[in-house]
């Protein structure tokens, strides 16, 4: 299961949509505070995170996977972010939203994405 971090709904209903097509069992959360209480009662069941870096009020995605990494070190994050990617320098696996659904089913589903 992949553990999705999306706070804006349409952003989050494409994330949706992307995953149906893909085949892939997630559960989605609008905030930080909730995707760490999903993930600490759920992690064994988790297999990656793919969280937006700016979540809103509360903690942000960088926070996020940085807790997620020291219950689980070396889990799996993706970073989504709509901002353009040369304003910003985002450690590991990226993925600018909005883009196409195969790009974010390819992100979620395959083995090109690493931890880092």
């Amino acid at each position: 299961m992949c553990l999705v971090v999306e706070d804006e709904a349409p952003i989050s209903g494409f994330i949706e949509d992307a995953r149906l097509a893909g085949g892939f069992e997630a559960c989605t959360v609008r905030s930080g505070e909730a995707a760490l209480s999903t993930f600490r009662d759920g992690r064994e069941q988790c297999r990656a995170l793919l969280t937006d870096v700016n979540l809103g009020d509360g903690i942000s995605g960088w926070e996020l996977a940085r807790q997620t990494r020291e219950i689980t070190p070396g889990f799996l994050v993706v970073y989504m972010t709509g901002c353009q990617s040369g304003r910003m320098e985002i450690p590991g696996r990226r993925w600018q939203h909005p883009d196409r659904e195969a790009v974010c089913a390819g992100a979620i589903g395959d083995g090109r994405v690493a931890a880092t």
